[in-house]
């Protein structure tokens, strides 16, 4: 399914695009964070859409997105997001097991040029800055 969070380097990011931390504390504890944005977590079926969970999205950048959830999902898996009222689609690129309840997941977004990617990310930054982080 995936690796332990502890199996993990922190210099296996390799990135395209800055990513953006949607924490109040970034260094904090990934299992015990009660910081980020949740959302719906969704499963596209033919006939609409299933609710899977919950998700805290941790960090989003214009490539993609890392949340924590609950729900076990598996790589390659295409899903949707809830966000500001809009389905965002994703596409899981990687799992990591925080403890026994939680994973964390890297994904990437399925329409990487979506307007509302865009203006997502521009309004978690200006809470940022208005928030002083």
């Amino acid at each position: 399914m995936g690796t332990r969070s502890d199996e993990i380097k922190a210099d296996d990011d390799n990135r395209d695009h800055q990513r953006h931390s949607l924490r109040v504390r970034p260094n904090s504890d990934l299992a015990l964070a009660c910081d980020g944005v949740t959302t719906e977590l969704y499963q596209r079926k033919w006939w609409g859409k299933r609710r899977l969970g919950i998700a805290n999205i941790k960090d989003i950048s214009l490539g993609g997105i890392g949340f924590i959830s609950s729900v076990q999902l598996q790589p390659n898996s295409k899903l949707k997001l809830a966000i500001e009222q809009k389905d965002m689609e994703i596409e899981i690129m990687r799992c990591l097991m925080i403890n026994n309840k939680l994973w964390f997941y890297g994904a990437k977004w399925l329409i990487p040029d979506d307007p509302w990617v865009v203006k997502f990310i521009s309004s978690m930054r200006q809470r940022q800055a208005h928030n002083g982080q």
